[in-house]
């Protein structure tokens, strides 16, 4: 069975939410994406 590394987990989770924001301030990501992706990457 794999190993997970949980820092690089957190690091990869860590870049694609800034990455979504970032798309979300350049107006790239619509407000009905914006609405699904609330429950699959919530900011704990």
């Amino acid at each position: 069975m794999a190993k997970i590394d949980k820092l690089t987990v957190r690091n990869e989770v860590g870049r694609l939410k800034a990455d979504f924001e970032q798309l979300c301030a350049e107006g790239k990501i619509s407000n009905e994406i914006k609405i699904l992706k609330h429950p699959v990457i919530s900011n704990r």
